[in-house]
C-alpha cells in the first residue's frame, strides 16, 4: 500500500548508484573515439571522472541507505555537503538508534519481564493481503535482533483513484551492529504495479529481486563512549522500472548489481568524529535502458584491485581525496579498462561542485591524466602531459564516458 511506501529504504541506495552510470544519455561533442578507432585520451579521463564519482556518490548512497529509517533521513543525507558530512551523518543516526534500542531494553530488564517475541498482524486491503510478522529482541529466548516481514499477497488499494497493487515479501532484519534487507527472492520477485483509474495509464510498474546487508566493526574508545569505525556493505540483485515520469515522459530501465561491495573505514577523533579513512568498492554495476541503448553503461570493479577512495577532512572547508584501483567499463561512448592512480590530492570545498585541485593518472585502454584546477574545470593531457581537451567544469568532461 502506499502508506508503507518508505518502508523500502534499500530503494534510495539504488536509486543514487544508478546515477553514476548514467552519464551516456547526455549530450557530448567527443565521440571517445580517435582517428584510428581506438579510445581517445578524452573517453579515458571521462570515464576515470565517472570512476572518481562512483566511488563518493557510493558511499553518500550507502550511508543513507543504512542510517536513513525514513525517506526524510535518507535525503537530508544525500543532500550533505562533503563526504565527511555524510560519514557523520551516517554516524549519528546510528548513535540515535542505539540509544533508543538500548532505552527500551533497560525498561524490559527492569520489569523483569519479556515482551513479545512475535507479533503476526494482517493489515487491510481492498482485496488481498498484507501480513506484518515482527519478531522482537526477547530477554528470556535470548532473540537479540528485530525481523520484520511483510508479505503482500495481490493487496490492492485504491487511493484517490490511484490503484496500486503489490505482491511478494519483504524482510529486514535490524540489531545493533548488522543489518538485513531484502525484497523478493528468486524465485517470486516483489512486484509494485500502480495505475491512474481515469486514463488506465500505469505509473509505475517496479519488479525486484534484492539482499542489501551492512555490518559494523572494530569497536574503539572515543569521546565519552564507543564507536564503531568499520561499515561493510554488500547488494546483489536488480531492479525493472517503467511508467511515465512526472512529466509525463515513458521510461523503463533496468538497474543490477552484482556481488556489490563497499568497505569503509574510517579515523575517528576524540569525539567520535570521522575524520578521515579509506573506502573499497568491487562488484559490477549495470544500468540498462530499455527505450534508449545511449543510456546503456556498466562498471565491474575489480575484487583484486578493487576502485578505492582514501579521504581525509579539511574541517568544514572541504575534503582531500586520492583515488585508485581498476574498473572496467561499458558504454557507448567508451569501452575498456582503466587502472587510476592520484598523483596530486583531489580537493572538493564545502558546497562545492567540482575539485579545485588534484590530478589522476590513467593506464590501460587509454593513458593519460585528469587534472583539476582552480577554478572548477578540468583538463587532459595524453601519456606524454599534452594537454588534449580543457572543460570549463567537472561536469563538463564527464558528459559522456
Amino acid at each position: 500500500m502506499l502508506r508503507f511506501g518508505k518502508i523500502i529504504i534499500g530503494l534510495v541506495l539504488i536509486g543514487s548508484l544508478t546515477l553514476v552510470l548514467s552519464y551516456c544519455s547526455s549530450s557530448s561533442s567527443d565521440s571517445g573515439t580517435a582517428s584510428n578507432g581506438t579510445a581517445s585520451a578524452g573517453a579515458g579521463a571521462s570515464a576515470s571522472t565517472g570512476a572518481i564519482m562512483s566511488a563518493t556518490m557510493g558511499l553518500s548512497a550507502t550511508t543513507a541507505g543504512s542510517a536513513g529509517s525514513s525517506s526524510t533521513g535518507a535525503s537530508s543525507l544525500s543532500k550533505a555537503r562533503n563526504l565527511s558530512e555524510a560519514i557523520n551523518g551516517m554516524y549519528s543516526g546510528l548513535r540515535a538508534k542505539r540509544a533508543n534500542a538500548n532505552t527500551l531494553k533497560a525498561k524490559f530488564m527492569a520489569a523483569a519481564a519479556p515482551y513479545s517475541a512475535q507479533s503476526i498482524t494482517t493489515m487491510p486491503c481492498a482485496s488481498g493481503t498484507m501480513t506484518m510478522d515482527i519478531v522482537t529482541p526477547d530477554i528470556v529466548t535470548a532473540i537479540t535482533d528485530t525481523t520484520m516481514t511483510i508479505t503482500y499477497d495481490n493487496c490492492t488499494e485504491n487511493i484517490n483513484n490511484v490503484l496500486q497493487v503489490q505482491n511478494g515479501t519483504l524482510v529486514f532484519v535490524d540489531s545493533d551492529s548488522s543489518f538485513t534487507f531484502s525484497l523478493g527472492n528468486s524465485t517470486t520477485p516483489y512486484t509494485n504495479k500502480i495505475t491512474r483509474l481515469s486514463d488506465n495509464v500505469v505509473l509505475q510498474d517496479e519488479v525486484t529481486t534484492m539482499t542489501f546487508s551492512g555490518a559494523l566493526s572494530n569497536l574503539v574508545s572515543c569521546g565519552t563512549g564507543t564507536e564503531y569505525s568499520n561499515l561493510t556493505i554488500d547488494m546483489d540483485g536488480n531492479l525493472h522500472s517503467k511508467g511515465i515520469d512526472d512529466a509525463g515522459v515513458p521510461y523503463d530501465n533496468i538497474a543490477a548489481f552484482t556481488a556489490y561491495k563497499l568497505v569503509a573505514n574510517s579515523n575517528l577523533d576524540t569525539s567520535c568524529t570521522a575524520t578521515g579513512g579509506t573506502i573499497d568498492e568491487s562488484g559490477k554495476l549495470a544500468y540498462t535502458d530499455n527505450l534508449d541503448s545511449k543510456g546503456n553503461a556498466s562498471m565491474d570493479m575489480s575484487a583484486a584491485n578493487p576502485l578505492n577512495l582514501t579521504w581525509r577532512s579539511d574541517g568544514t572547508l572541504g575534503d582531500y581525496y586520492q583515488v585508485g584501483g581498476t574498473v572496467s567499463m561499458v558504454t557507448p561512448c567508451f569501452t575498456g579498462s582503466l587502472t587510476l592512480q592520484t598523483t596530486t590530492e583531489i580537493y572538493l570545498p564545502t558546497n562545492g561542485d567540482c575539485p579545485t585541485a588534484g590530478e589522476v593518472v590513467v593506464s590501460g585502454s587509454v593513458n593519460g591524466s585528469v587534472v583539476y584546477t582552480s577554478t572548477g574545470g578540468v583538463e587532459v593531457r595524453d601519456g606524454t602531459g599534452v594537454l588534449v581537451e580543457t572543460h570549463a567544469s567537472c561536469d563538463e568532461a564527464q558528459a559522456c564516458i
